[in-house]
């Protein structure tokens, strides 16, 4: 029997996003069409980018601690946020206007995917 070894992967840089100011981003992620990231840190700020330009496309305020979980919805037209100020927030995404948002709500990970902000988006389906 021969022995199989492993191939070298490779990758390539291909954008660096900076607009969080040396504050730490704890969460990223892609929208369903793979066109935006949407980052979230500890700035207390979501920010959307455009991955072909690199460039960022507005910044959703409102959180205020640290944006811990980021979740788009399926469709992509809504993205939901979960702080450490204990706050699930659902924008929707092409306006960056704030839908709706709950408070007293204990933001948890599973494994780095965001569980409040998924809830809240299966209960905002719903409506």
């Amino acid at each position: 029997m021969s022995e199989t070894h492993p191939t070298p992967l490779s990758a390539t840089q291909l954008r660096i996003l900076v607009a969080h100011r040396k504050n730490a981003s704890y969460s990223v992620t892609w929208s369903p069409d793979s066109r935006m990231i949407a980052t979230g840190s500890s700035d207390n700020n979501i920010r959307l980018w455009d991955i072909a330009s690199g460039e960022l496309v507005r910044t959703l305020e409102g959180h205020q601690d640290w944006v811990e979980s980021v979740a788009w919805s399926g469709d992509g037209r809504w993205l939901a946020s979960g702080a450490a100020d204990q706050a699930v927030r659902v924008w929707e995404a092409s306006s960056g206007q704030l839908e709706r948002f709950s408070l007293g709500c204990t933001v948890s990970t599973d494994r780095g995917q965001a569980t409040a902000p998924r809830r809240a988006m299966q209960e905002g389906n719903a409506r």
